[in-house]
């Protein structure tokens, strides 16, 4: 089973972030997030979805992508954001309707 990268991150307001990288490697991954209430009813009130990524060790610039609608509270990219190796801080944004945005920060480690 080829390596990946799979994290859930409650929010204060009872949702459930479900974030996963695939194959988690340098190069090309397809990052998804599933957006679904702790009930698991889906959300609806999304309007966009960006990930900022960024790897301070190495200097490079914010990496910044709008995540795609692909189902009811189910985003997606495919893309060669983790270009090299090393710590990486990904920040997701979730704007919504109506509502306050959603920001998580995650760290991971790409070998």
């Amino acid at each position: 089973m080829p390596p990946h990268y799979s994290k859930n991150l409650p929010t204060s307001d009872n949702l459930v972030l479900n974030f996963n990288i695939a194959p988690f490697k340098t190069g090309s991954n397809t990052f998804n997030l599933d957006i679904y209430y702790v009930n698991n009813t889906a959300i609806e009130n999304i309007r966009n979805v960006f990930l900022e990524l960024n790897n301070f060790d190495k200097n490079l610039g914010s990496l910044v992508d709008t995540m795609k609608k692909v189902g009811l509270g189910n985003y997606s990219s495919i893309g060669n954001y983790l270009s090299q190796e090393g710590k990486w801080e990904i920040k997701i944004t979730v704007q919504r309707i109506g509502e306050d945005d959603i920001n998580q920060r995650i760290n991971v480690d790409v070998k």
